[in-house]
C-alpha cells in the first residue's frame, strides 16, 4: 500500500446510495442509508459496501 510522508491518496468515486427513514415525527428522525463506492482508480481493492445509521433531533 502507499506509505511515506510524501505519499497521499486522491480518488473520485461514484457512490449511489439507497435510504429508508424507519420513524419520523415533529421532533425526530431515525433513518439508514446503504451505499456501494466505486473509486474510478484501483477499483479492485478500494470498493465495498458502507451501512449506516443516523438519528436526528430538531432543536
Amino acid at each position: 500500500m502507499y506509505s511515506g510522508k510524501k505519499s497521499s491518496l486522491k480518488n473520485l468515486y461514484v457512490s449511489p446510495a439507497i435510504g429508508i427513514e424507519l420513524f419520523k415525527n415533529n421532533f425526530m428522525l431515525i433513518d439508514t442509508k446503504t451505499t456501494y463506492m466505486l473509486p474510478f482508480t484501483d477499483i479492485l481493492y478500494l470498493r465495498g459496501f458502507q451501512f449506516a445509521a443516523a438519528v436526528n433531533f430538531v432543536f
